[in-house]
């Protein structure tokens, strides 16, 4: 009887080596002047990629005459019901519409703190009538918008906010009359 935790103990060992041991391993590993390489022999997913980019459009162009395709910094993008997408150009404090082709429609926003004004921008996203909800950081506050650039509200965050960003579509009804507490639970 005194042997069998011994026994138990060994035949764990043996499992443990024997599940944890390497197997069939796509890489090598090398140790030179202390630092470790590794070096991977065959893609995980094997002889094909899993993955694929198509180009679908350019908006913007480091050679643009046009200061409306100049975007310096741009750091969110949604599309609207009609296929309109909205850049939030973050370095240039101001958001650009262009339609379904990339034309440039709109403007929205500057540098500031009045209406529709922006300190620092990052995040933006469309509420379930269209209304363009911008985060901004060194307001700690959520501006709306309507769809031609006005502001019709600001919601007021607690100081220790943070960043938040907008995820999934945002459905609040019927318009955007958030209290802080709610707002306090986005950040």
């Amino acid at each position: 009887m005194r042997n069998i935790p011994f026994k138990f103990t060994g035949v764990l060992i043996i499992l443990v080596v024997f599940f944890c041991g390497k197997k069939d391993a796509t890489y090598t590993i090398e140790m030179k002047d202390g630092v470790k390489y590794v070096h991977n022999q065959a893609p995980l997913w094997g002889d094909t990629t899993k993955v694929e980019l198509e180009y679908v459009q350019k908006i913007g162009d480091l050679e643009a005459e046009d200061e409306n395709y100049l975007l310096f910094e741009p750091s969110d993008i949604i599309k609207d019901t009609q296929g309109n997408l909205y850049i939030l150009d973050a370095g240039n404090y101001r958001i650009q519409k262009y339609d379904t082709d990339g034309k440039f429609l709109a403007t929205f926003g500057r540098r500031g703190q009045g209406p529709a004004e922006f300190e620092y921008p990052y995040s933006i996203k469309l509420d379930n009538e269209n209304n363009l909800l911008v985060g901004d950081f060194a307001s700690n506050s959520i501006m709306v918008l309507d769809q031609d650039g006005r502001e019709i509200d600001r919601i007021r965050l607690s100081s220790n906010a943070g960043f938040f960003y907008f995820r999934k579509q945002v459905k609040l009804l019927p318009r955007i009359f958030m209290t802080q507490q709610l707002c306090q639970s986005l950040a």
